[in-house]
């Protein structure tokens, strides 16, 4: 995978950079509208002349819907929302977190946001318990990273975050 991600500017904790994505280069820091399909209170296309210059929606939730996994699916996600530049997925960890399962496997919803044109794909992560040994939440991160490894043919960026607690496999 090429770079996508340029670093213009380091200080202290922080830094500006340019992210590149299939839809359109993003300048970090930045902001970014959450658009639920089913409530969409401001189109993204008027997002966009506001100066949104990415958006981010969930994947889950186009999943779970069969007209509008359809129409993404078919058309893809720009054309289900409206909007031209760039689109973050996020993969159901918020219902996760809300409802305590989903009724998707990791592996599928991330295929499932290749196939939509998702710029940026958020993997689901099924958190391991604080309870579990340090061996099952390693043995967790490792299996989610090799997923992402396995999609090298993709155009969408992986992204996935680690986890506090996991300190020692920080990238």
């Amino acid at each position: 995978m090429p770079d996508r991600f340029e670093i213009l500017h380091k200080d202290l904790a922080g830094r500006i950079g340019r992210l590149n994505t299939p839809h359109g280069t993003i300048e970090t820091p930045g902001l970014m509208p959450v658009v639920n399909p089913h409530q969409c209170i401001i189109p993204p296309k008027e997002l966009a002349h506001m100066g949104a210059k990415i958006i981010i929606t969930n994947s889950y939730i186009i999943h779970q819907d069969s007209l509008l996994k359809a129409h993404a699916l078919k058309a893809g996600l720009h054309d289900l929302l409206g909007f031209d530049g760039p689109i973050m997925t996020d993969s159901g960890a918020f219902q996760l977190s809300v409802y305590g399962s989903v009724d998707v496997q990791p592996l599928e919803i991330l295929n499932f946001q290749f196939a939509i044109q998702s710029d940026i794909c958020v993997p689901l992560d099924i958190p391991t318990p604080p309870t579990s040994l340090q061996i099952e939440r390693d043995r967790s991160f490792w299996r989610q990273k090799n997923g992402l490894k396995r999609q090298p043919h993709r155009t969408g960026l992986p992204f996935w975050q680690v986890p506090s607690r996991v300190r020692h496999i920080r990238i």
